[in-house]
């Protein structure tokens, strides 16, 4: 999440930067939002010269907070991960029915072109060349 200044964004726009999974294990967390507030206004993608205080104001227990940020980090590593096998798993069976439809393509091309197949005089008389 990239959110560079509170004032130039407001915290919908910011909101909007998180997805599903993130808003529902950030708000399993905490059920009093400040949590999700402290991510909304506080986290920048480069830290501030001084984080401490800011989290102080937060929270009155660091490893607790450290403890959530840690957990709520591999909690979204896990779910992507999850996401990406399921997401290989789709690519695969994509793979799978675009090769099907070129080859049902391109066995109707063949076959129409048998089918179709204009005759000439030379298949009924033989030209002697044969």
């Amino acid at each position: 999440m990239k959110a560079a200044s509170v004032e130039g964004n407001s915290i919908y726009t910011i909101m909007d930067t998180l997805s599903e999974i993130a808003m529902e294990l950030i708000n399993e967390m905490d059920d009093s939002g400040k949590f999700l507030d402290f991510i909304l206004k506080e986290v920048y993608g480069k830290p501030k010269p001084s984080v401490l205080p800011i989290v102080r104001s937060y929270w009155k227990d660091e490893d607790d907070f450290m403890l959530r940020l840690s957990t709520l980090t591999s909690d979204l590593k896990r779910r992507h991960q999850e996401y990406m096998e399921e997401h290989r798993k789709d690519t695969n069976l994509i793979r799978r029915i675009d090769c099907l439809n070129k080859n049902i393509e391109r066995e109707q091309t063949e076959e129409r072109r048998r089918t179709t197949r204009q005759t000439t005089i030379t298949n009924y008389y033989p030209t002697g060349r044969n």
